[in-house]
């Protein structure tokens, strides 16, 4: 009755009596939530991890891709010291993960050098195109930090000098580099996303999808923002999960 009151007549008090039922009822409901899935999700990873020829790999694998909360540091927190075999697994569910909005096509894994990587491809405006990803312990595409987080522009000139200081076999136009490390929880806020395209002067980050993977970002048309600078948050970040204001925030998933 008070909320109703409130926001009728005092819309700041009804503000603090929303975000008082928020913190008290929803939020612990929403935490236990999220930590019955995470626990879920280890539970099949170490079952996986400890009986590799087991039948269910698909089933496995399809849970992972769909579930709702984000994974990318569950997963590669675990990259050091898994197998080969897991560490392929996991990387096919990260990269299933981010593009499911394509129908990938003729999945391959292989290790190189005690490297996992994954092959897959799909047809996009009548262009073949080519999906690898790799985990490593240096910055190249889902890496992990021993130390904390640096700030994100600290981090992005890092990654781009390294970008820049590296030959490829040939130009690659797009790098998407997520960077992972202890502290904070494992939600998408323990991760830094930074997106890199070719250009005349080397690597440049593309900042509309800092923080955003490039195929979420599509999939949830951030591209309308490219033309404005128009940036429209509302309601609090800790409801969607959120850490900053940023409206690429809400559409984290991965």
């Amino acid at each position: 009755m008070l909320g109703v009151l409130s926001s009728c007549t005092t819309p700041a008090v009804y503000d603090l009596v929303r975000e008082a039922r928020f913190r008290s009822f929803d939020k612990p409901l929403f935490e236990q939530a999220r930590n019955k899935v995470y626990e879920e999700v280890e539970s099949h990873l170490s079952y996986r991890a400890a009986h590799p020829d087991t039948l269910n790999h698909d089933e496995v694998l399809n849970s992972l891709v769909a579930c709702p909360q984000p994974l990318q540091k569950l997963l590669t927190r675990r990259f050091p010291e898994s197998g080969a075999e897991m560490r392929l697994f996991m990387l096919e569910a990260l990269t299933r993960r981010y593009y499911r909005i394509r129908p990938l096509e003729g999945f391959e894994s292989t290790t190189i050098d005690g490297r996992p990587f994954v092959k897959a491809a799909y047809d996009d405006e009548g262009k073949r195109v080519v999906v690898v990803t790799t985990f490593t312990l240096y910055a190249d595409f889902y890496t992990w930090r021993s130390e904390p987080l640096r700030k994100d522009e600290a981090t992005s000139q890092e990654i781009r000098g390294m970008l820049d200081k590296t030959s490829f076999p040939q130009a690659l136009q797009r790098i998407v580099v997520a960077v992972n490390a202890p502290g904070k929880d494992l939600g998408m806020a323990s991760t830094q996303h930074f997106t890199y395209r070719s250009g005349e002067n080397g690597y440049q980050e593309d900042h509309l999808y800092r923080g955003l993977h490039p195929m979420m970002g599509e999939r949830h048309h951030i591209w309308r923002l490219a033309n404005s600078a128009q940036r429209i948050w509302t309601g609090s970040p800790e409801r969607c999960g959120a850490s900053s204001s940023s409206p690429r925030q809400v559409a984290r998933s991965t």
